[in-house]
């Protein structure tokens, strides 16, 4: 309700009418493929970089403390990852969307709910310290919002 009453106030009437600037871009960014596609890219683009610098960073951790260099988790999600990052790279490129770029979003969509939700759960209950529960629970939020949005943009 107080979306509708700030959308219907006399300075968006006024200042937002037919032939105005904001208007005119308002309906681009709402219709334009060209920006939908952008904004999709850029999106893609910082989950892949996100997604990277979390997993590259726990596949060190892994070398470091077990001796061994990583589990077939941490390689199939940096693998995503980067390729979510090329894949962004070409849909910037070329202004559109592929079937590949479905898939790869399908896929980033799964491995980050496969992986994150259960071990949430595991992080949660355990007998950690509530530091690490906070910032494994603020990682885990941001590769699921990441998921969510690319799944939410690739249907537009």
């Amino acid at each position: 309700m107080a979306f509708h009453a700030v959308r219907n106030s006399r300075f968006v009437r006024r200042n937002v009418g037919a032939g105005s600037p904001l208007s005119d871009w308002q309906a681009r960014r709402n219709t334009d493929p060209t920006m939908s596609t952008i904004r999709l890219a850029k999106t893609m683009a910082a989950a892949a970089i996100w997604t990277v610098a979390v997993w590259s960073n726990r596949a060190l951790l892994v070398r470091q403390d077990e001796g061994y260099w990583a589990s077939g988790r941490i390689v199939i999600l940096l693998s995503l990852g980067i390729v979510l990052g090329l894949d962004a790279r070409l849909v910037y490129q070329n202004q559109a969307t592929s079937s590949f770029t479905q898939t790869t979003i399908a896929a980033f969509t799964v491995g980050m709910t496969l992986t994150w939700v259960p071990s949430l759960f595991q992080i949660i209950l355990s007998d950690e310290a509530a530091a690490f529960k906070a910032v494994h629970t603020v990682l885990a939020g941001t590769s699921l919002g990441f998921a969510f949005i690319l799944s939410r943009q690739i249907r537009m």
